[in-house]
């Protein structure tokens, strides 16, 4: 799918696009606009973008979970976006907001083509009518999580059942492999899961689904889990409850875990869920952070193997697949999609 986003006078403009089964050329799925909020009009054009883009990848969650997103804004902030900068200060808007803003992106999004199709720009251009937008009807389940709270807001008693959560999945020689971690930092269990085949999201989604299996065994009343994938985090509290409503299917398409989503939908009824989103590969400021690191270093212990003759065919294709983004691009986008690169690789 590619996400085309610009902005036009007050208003963000986004545009979704997926190649039909079988065919090369694009369709759209959609067009859609929203009014920058009133805080906007001292944001810079960057700020602006990087909003719009934001909201895009927000909006659209319920077509894009699960499926690859190529983000084509027609201001170039994707290599940014991949980096990571000594400050996210660019602008008027708070740090806080364009962390949140960056990381949603990079977690979701990936770097395409420069700039916006034609057919978008037109439709960018034409004149914005203030209608209300009609939304989908309300899920008749209700997702399978609650949103939590930050660790350190959590009491000592709550700190007993929090669990950090991750997944990664790298090649290995020429297999694909998957590990899957959890770790509970207050008694020090661990969990861990490693097979093949499978894609890092699929193993963010394995580890939610240990801890699950060990809460329900435990007869825990709660479990309050932190996740550095937003797909799983907003899976869990967000769109669960649409996925049930259609039998765990996105159109005709089984939804990624599809399994895994059942038995958690099973298992939330007798354990309440909290799901709470970490940011990723920050520097350690907070145990939140410090436990999701450790839990991440988990998930790095693939067998090591010679070094392929096809990393340098690797690296060059992260490299374009990334929009050229320099060596942090290039390396940020193999890590997203489980790629056996190191920086020196690039």
């Amino acid at each position: 799918m590619v996400l085309e986003v610009s902005v036009a006078d007050r208003d963000a403009v986004w545009s979704l696009w997926q190649a039909p089964v079988g065919e090369s050329q694009k369709r759209p799925l959609g067009f859609w606009s929203k009014a920058l909020p009133s805080s906007a009009d001292n944001y810079s054009p960057f700020e602006k973008q990087l909003l719009a883009c934001y909201w895009a990848l927000v909006e659209t969650e319920r077509l894009t979970i699960g499926h690859q997103v190529t983000m084509r804004p027609e201001l170039p902030i994707m290599s940014w976006v991949l980096s990571d900068p000594a400050s996210h200060k660019v602008g008027r808007a708070q740090q806080q907001s364009i962390i949140k803003w960056k990381w949603y992106i990079r977690d979701r999004g990936r770097a395409g083509p420069e700039g916006t199709s034609k057919l978008h720009e037109e439709v960018a251009q034409m004149p914005m009518v203030s209608t209300p937008v009609t939304m989908p009807s309300a899920a008749k389940h209700a997702p399978i999580a609650s949103w939590g709270v930050p660790y350190d807001r959590l009491t000592e008693e709550e700190k007993t059942r929090a669990w950090f959560t991750d997944g990664s999945a790298r090649y290995a020689g020429t297999t694909q492999k998957w590990t899957a971690a959890a770790l509970q930092p207050l008694s020090g269990i661990t969990l861990k899961d490693t097979g093949e085949g499978k894609s890092s999201q699929w193993a963010e989604l394995r580890a939610v689904h240990m801890v699950l299996q060990f809460v329900c065994k435990k007869k825990w009343p709660d479990v309050r889990l932190f996740t550095d994938s937003w797909a799983v985090a907003n899976g869990l509290a967000g769109w669960s409850g649409t996925w049930k409503d259609h039998n765990w299917k996105i159109g005709e398409k089984d939804i990624w875990g599809r399994s895994m989503w059942i038995d958690l939908s099973k298992w939330a009824k007798d354990v309440k869920i909290f799901v709470s989103h970490v940011n990723a590969h920050q520097k350690v400021t907070s145990a939140e952070e410090e436990f999701n690191n450790q839990v991440d270093k988990m998930t790095r212990s693939v067998d090591s193997q010679p070094l392929s003759p096809a990393i340098p065919v690797i690296a060059q294709w992260a490299h374009e697949q990334s929009g050229h983004g320099g060596r942090d691009g290039g390396y940020a986008w193999a890590q997203q999609h489980g790629l056996p690169l190191t920086k020196a690789d690039l």
